[in-house]
């Protein structure tokens, strides 16, 4: 639109954006200590017929298509959830890795709890996540969208935590350490925030259960990150 500059039409475009970056079923209540739900493994052939690259970016395609609130995709969205709903969770997560519109990510998302079919699946869907620091999805272009997605980021993180973290915690006690400690000492705005969804802003019974070596890396991290700050100690002393 000519004489109106990108950030004010970022503006103006928020309150939908931010129903679509915090959408209802990251804060679902915790089924993290049910075991994955029981379905067929993937068989070899299955796991050798992965997606290929270009399907996977004919899916991302489709997937932005299906969130335009003003196209008729009916019949697009369900094929493309038909899709979404065979697929290989490493193959969900290369769809995450592309650039989508929130509501089309969210659409994989709910997704990826099915798709983890096993119990070694979700062991190997943690390691991938923690790997990248549960950043699987790239960050908008448009900066004024930063604080928004960093409580989406925040907002993953703890439903990851609730239904794949929590429940696997103790075989993956020193990556969980690792990527909490390194939390607490950041000092930037998506770890604050990560940290006060899974501690500080949760009601009691949705505190994560975690191995003692975690949260202790938290504490290590805070009070090597208050050591690093400027003194606050008055004049004199």
């Amino acid at each position: 639109m000519p004489g109106v500059s990108a950030d004010r039409l970022t503006a103006a475009r928020l309150p939908a954006l931010e129903a679509d970056a915090l959408p209802a079923f990251l804060s679902l209540a915790s089924t993290a200590r049910s075991p994955v739900a029981k379905r067929r493994a993937w068989s070899r052939k299955e796991l050798r017929e992965r997606a290929r690259d270009a399907e996977i970016r004919r899916l991302v395609e489709d997937l932005t298509c299906t969130a335009n609130p003003t196209g008729h995709v009916g019949e697009l969205r369900r094929a493309v959830e038909e899709r979404l709903d065979r697929a290989h969770h490493d193959d969900l997560l290369r769809v995450l890795e592309q650039r989508m519109p929130y509501a089309a990510q969210n659409i994989v998302l709910e997704r990826l709890p099915q798709s983890v079919r096993s119990d070694d699946a979700a062991h190997d869907l943690l390691r991938r996540l923690l790997a990248v620091d549960f950043q699987m999805t790239p960050a908008p272009e448009e900066k004024l969208l930063g604080p928004l997605h960093a409580r989406r980021t925040a907002g993953m993180t703890c439903w990851f935590f609730r239904w794949l973290v929590q429940p696997r915690a103790a075989a993956h006690a020193e990556a969980v350490a690792r990527f909490l400690g390194g939390l607490a000492s950041d000092q930037g705005e998506t770890a604050r925030l990560v940290l006060e969804e899974l501690q500080v802003d949760a009601s009691h019974d949705r505190i994560p259960e975690l191995p003692a070596v975690a949260w202790l890396a938290v504490v290590r991290g805070l009070y090597e990150r208050r050591g690093a700050s400027p003194s606050t100690a008055a004049p004199g002393f």
